[in-house]
């Protein structure tokens, strides 16, 4: 009979107990799916995972009141299909769901904390809104002018934002802490398909979206000052670590670069990462810092990789290789992070 331990992450196969009368033969070895430094961890679940978010000082906006040392890259949440919500207060040790899961729950695919209390986790048909620390959520209204789905979403830490899905509409609709009270900005947008938005604070904002159209307000959406970018392919995110050092991502059309800005968002470089091939799709983006980031590429089906940089880009090496699919991750430290995709898989990055 063969007997097999699984200890965290598949390694060399076992070899086989000697039966009477057989010879005694060692079985292949079985490839790791994780080429990279940490552990795989149970969440528990068997849906596919697509959005985590670990409560930290380096995940939470600018001015939000830093955790407390027992929160501090302990708690966190996941997110995915079929009414997916699950939290862990021991840094990924253990998960449970948070929602009940229902016959014909709607999948949720982001979630992002304004605070360590505040929270919002965002599906294409449902947003659900937390204010005790994802113990309870509530489903949000929806946007006004009757519009049924949710699209681009950011948080700051006075106020969280959502926008209509791309050529869906033409507004940013922002709500303040401990409120689910939609308010548009004061103006529309320039055009109506962005894919992308971040806000610093009140002031200071960005969207952005296919074929490098972009725009930045710096007056709390009165008005929008628009520039296109060459080559910038289908942009998808925007993070700004400051008022004025931020990054863009394209998921596709990328050509191997993502976008920098030293001036906040007045204008555009293009920093190439020569081992990121034109065709590979660049899933996710998070920096922690001017300095620290990291990008997840999906490489081929079935394996993907994180980077990091530690030179606001300039260069990247590959931090680990997935053999399987990976859809986002969440950093808190430049050697702490945890990677989620199919299946519930679950990753930690650790010293």
């Amino acid at each position: 009979m063969l007997v097999f331990v699984l200890i965290g992450i598949l390694a060399a196969g076992c070899a086989k107990q000697k039966k009477p009368g057989n010879k005694t033969s060692a079985s292949k070895p079985v490839a790791s799916r994780h080429e990279a430094r940490g552990e795989v961890q149970n969440s528990g679940c068997k849906e596919d995972l697509a959005g985590i978010f670990m409560i930290s000082r380096a995940t939470l906006p600018h001015g939000a009141a830093a955790p407390s040392t027992n929160m501090e890259g302990r708690v966190g949440f996941i997110v995915g299909k079929a009414g997916t919500l699950l939290k862990t207060a021991d840094g990924g040790l253990t998960w449970r769901q948070v929602l009940t899961k229902k016959p014909a729950a709607l999948d949720l695919e982001r979630i992002l904390f304004m605070s360590t209390n505040e929270g919002w986790a965002i599906g294409p048909e449902q947003l659900l809104h937390s204010a005790d620390c994802g113990e309870t959520w509530t489903p949000a209204p929806e946007l006004p002018e009757k519009f049924y789905y949710f699209g681009p979403s950011a948080a700051s830490a006075s106020a969280y934002y959502q926008m209509q899905p791309p050529t869906c509409g033409a507004s940013v609709w922002r709500t303040p802490p401990g409120s689910i009270i939609w308010k548009s900005l004061p103006s529309h947008l320039p055009r109506n398909d962005y894919g992308a938005v971040f806000f610093y604070n009140d002031n200071l904002g960005w969207v952005a979206g296919n074929y490098g159209i972009f725009a930045r307000t710096e007056n709390g959406g009165q008005t929008w000052q628009t520039r296109p970018l060459e080559d910038a392919g289908r942009i998808c995110q925007i993070q700004f670590v400051s008022p004025v050092t931020g990054w863009m991502r394209a998921n596709l059309g990328h050509n191997g670069n993502i976008f920098y800005s030293n001036d906040g968002g007045a204008s555009w470089q293009n920093k190439n990462i020569n081992s990121i091939r034109p065709y590979w799709n660049i899933n996710d983006m998070q920096f922690l810092d001017e300095k620290t980031g990291f990008l997840l590429v999906h490489v081929e089906s079935g394996k993907n990789q994180v980077m990091q940089t530690r030179d606001g880009g300039s260069s990247w090496k590959v931090l680990g290789t997935h053999l399987l699919e990976i859809s986002a991750f969440c950093f808190i430290s430049p050697a702490e992070g945890w990677v989620i995709g199919a299946g519930g898989e679950t990753f930690h990055y650790h010293p």
